[in-house]
């Protein structure tokens, strides 16, 4: 999502299969480990920074990415924001 065009909030929610689970790590029922990544990007004098923050999800989370994407706790903006 474009707040300005030099700045840039993507919510990306990823899944790792076909690896064993680092330390303390549970791997999902499907068989995947699964993160979820927020990135804020600005461009700056032609070029593009980026920072972010990795949350692993628990084994036990809601395996429904769309719900955890789309639910009231995932939402940027909207209304109540007024963005």
């Amino acid at each position: 999502m474009f707040f300005r065009p030099d700045v840039a909030v993507v919510d990306i929610d990823a899944s790792l299969s076909g690896l064993q689970a680092p330390p303390r790590m549970q791997i999902g029922r499907d068989g995947a480990l699964h993160t979820c990544l927020l990135m804020v990007l600005v461009k700056e004098r032609g070029s593009w920074w980026m920072t972010y923050h990795n949350v692993w999800r628990k084994a036990d989370e809601a395996s429904s990415d769309k719900e955890h994407r789309d639910g009231p706790a995932g939402r940027l903006g909207g209304p109540e924001t007024g963005m």
